[in-house]
C-alpha cells in the first residue's frame, strides 16, 4: 500500500470537481486499498478557506449589483439578503463535498495530539525548513511536517510527500523512507504503472503527448475553440466589449483516465498562460449628461493582460489498427498507430483577478 501526504495546493489545483479527473482516480485507489491517504485538520481547513474567499467575493458583487440597481432605478428587491445569509448555504454545500471526498477516500487524519511543539519552536529559532528567510512564519507547514515525520517513525514505511512548496519539500530532503514529488501526477503515474493492466498503452500515450504536432493542435484548440470571458474587480462596473489576439504560452499538460487494450479515455489537464487584448467601456471616465440621462460618448479603453489558466478537457485515445501492436518496437515507432481526440467543445474559461498579470 502506498502512503501519501498531499499538500493543500496540489488538492486545490484539481478541486473544481471531486467526481472526475485525478482526484476521482485518487479516491478509487484509496477505496481499493492501494493508497493510504494521510492528511490533517490543517489541510482540510486550508482547502475550505481557499474555496470560501471567491464565493464571498461573488456574493458581495451580486448583492452590490442589486443594491445599485435598486438605488439607480428605484426598484425594490424584497429578497435582498445579507451577505452571510446568501453565502452560508453555498458554503455549507461546498464544505460538505470536501468532507465527503476525504471520507470516501478513507483519509487517515494524523492527530494533533501527537504534536511536539518544542521541536517546532526549535526549528523556528534555527530556521530549519519550512522556516526560511523568505517564509519565516510557516507554522502550519511545520505542524504538518512534524506530524508526517512522527507517523513515519511509528509505521517505519515509505511515505510519499506531494508539495510544490520548496521549503516544505526541503524538510524531507535526504531523509530515508520519504519520497518527494512536486505534483500529484508524478505520484499517480507510479501507482498506475503498478496497477493498470495495459502499461504499454499508457506509456505510448505519454510519448504521443510529447509530439510537437500534438502540442500545436492543443494550442489551436485553446485559441480557436475555447470561449474566454473576463471579470476583473478593477473594472467592476465596466463592460467588456471585445476579446481578441489570444496568445498561448508556457503550456504544460498531463493525463488522467482508465485504459484497456484498445482504448484509453480520460481527462487532459492543461496549464498555460494566455495573453489577451480586450476593450471595455469605462463609465467613470465617460462624460454623463444628467438631463438626458445618457453618456455624451463612451470612453473605450484598450488593454492587454496575461492570465494563468488551468483547464480540464476530455480526450479519447484509439488505436488505428484494432490488433495488438509489436511491443518489442520503440515507442517512437508505435505512435503512428494511435490517434488522440481532444474535445474542446463547450469549454469556457473565466479570466479573473486571481490569475491576472498586467502587461
Amino acid at each position: 500500500m502506498y502512503k501519501v501526504f498531499i499538500d493543500t495546493n496540489n488538492i486545490i489545483k484539481f478541486s473544481k470537481t471531486f467526481d472526475s479527473g485525478i482526484l476521482a482516480e485518487l479516491r478509487h485507489y484509496c477505496r481499493e486499498g492501494i493508497i493510504d491517504f494521510l492528511t490533517t485538520d490543517i489541510i482540510i481547513s486550508e482547502l475550505k478557506k481557499n474555496k470560501r474567499k471567491p464565493i464571498l467575493d461573488d456574493v458581495n458583487k451580486f448583492i452590490s449589483a442589486k443594491q445599485t440597481l435598486s438605488n439607480k432605478y428605484s426598484i425594490v428587491f424584497s429578497d435582498i439578503k445579507s451577505n452571510y445569509e446568501l453565502a452560508d448555504p453555498i458554503l455549507s454545500s461546498l464544505y460538505s463535498k470536501i468532507d465527503t471526498f476525504f471520507k470516501e477516500c478513507g483519509s487517515n487524519k494524523l492527530s494533533l495530539k501527537k504534536l511536539c511543539l518544542d521541536k517546532i519552536l526549535d526549528d523556528y529559532i534555527n530556521e530549519v525548513p519550512p522556516f526560511t528567510k523568505g517564509k519565516p512564519y510557516e507554522f502550519k507547514d511545520a505542524i504538518n511536517i512534524q506530524l508526517i515525520k512522527s507517523h513515519q517513525k511509528q509505521i517505519d514505511e515509505m511515505i510519499h510527500v506531494i508539495s510544490e512548496d520548496e521549503g516544505f519539500c526541503e524538510a524531507f530532503n535526504d531523509i530515508d523512507k520519504f519520497k518527494v514529488h512536486n505534483n500529484l501526477f508524478d505520484f499517480i503515474k507510479i501507482v498506475r504503472m503498478d496497477n493498470l493492466p495495459c502499461v504499454q498503452s499508457l506509456a505510448l500515450l505519454e510519448k504521443y503527448l510529447q509530439d510537437e504536432d500534438f502540442k500545436k493542435s492543443i494550442i489551436t484548440g485553446l485559441v480557436e475553440t475555447v470561449s474566454y470571458s473576463i471579470s476583473l474587480d478593477i473594472f467592476d462596473d465596466a463592460e467588456i466589449l471585445e476579446i481578441s489576439d489570444v496568445k498561448v504560452n508556457n503550456i504544460e499538460f498531463s493525463i488522467d483516465g482508465e485504459t484497456d487494450d484498445l482504448l484509453k479515455s480520460g481527462d487532459l489537464y492543461i496549464s498555460y498562460s494566455i495573453e489577451v487584448f480586450y476593450e471595455y467601456f469605462d463609465p467613470y471616465s465617460s462624460p454623463y449628461d444628467s438631463e438626458t440621462k445618457s453618456f455624451v460618448y463612451h470612453n473605450i479603453i484598450k488593454n492587454t493582460s496575461r492570465f494563468d489558466v488551468d483547464l480540464v478537457v476530455p480526450f479519447v485515445l484509439e488505436f488505428e489498427k484494432k490488433a495488438p501492436f509489436d511491443e518489442s518496437k520503440p515507442l517512437s515507432q508505435l505512435t503512428d498507430l494511435i490517434h488522440v481526440d481532444v474535445n474542446f467543445a463547450k469549454s469556457e474559461v473565466l479570466l479573473t483577478d486571481y490569475d491576472a498579470y498586467c502587461i
